[in-house]
């Protein structure tokens, strides 16, 4: 087993997609019926985890987007001086299949989306202090 880490790419098809088992009925219908629309929809951005021993077999994956927190809904004490309006990045759905259980593939998965929010975070922060976004 071989596996390996790579943003979604709606247009390839991903074998085991459609028969993938996490065991959440929810996230399974997911997977099978809005993965690929709501990607191609640029609703969020996925990424997934392939076992490539197995014709890149879809194994996991998680799905982030932007979001904002209404600062009313903070308590009083933690609000200080910020906008109305507080950006994040939300996790939606993440799931590894069934047949990848007890290999700590999700504990991965949801380490990446930390580094991925992380590092997305520090990007939005450099371009607004420094006025550019640092793309040509």
């Amino acid at each position: 087993m071989s596996i390996e880490f790579s943003l979604f790419d709606p247009a390839m098809t991903y074998g085991g997609r459609k028969q993938f088992d996490c065991g959440h009925a929810v996230i399974n219908k997911f997977v099978r019926d809005s993965l690929v629309p709501q990607v191609k929809r640029q609703l969020s951005v996925a990424y997934v985890l392939t076992d490539s021993d197995l014709q890149d077999r879809f194994a996991g994956f998680f799905t982030l987007a932007h979001h904002s927190i209404d600062a009313s809904a903070l308590s009083t004490l933690q609000l200080g001086s910020l906008p109305k309006q507080i950006p994040c990045a939300r996790l939606i759905m993440l799931g590894v299949d069934q047949a990848y259980k007890n290999q700590k593939l999700g504990s991965k998965l949801m380490k990446q989306a930390l580094v991925i929010t992380k590092d997305a975070s520090s990007w939005v922060f450099r371009s607004i202090v420094t006025g550019h976004s640092g793309l040509s």
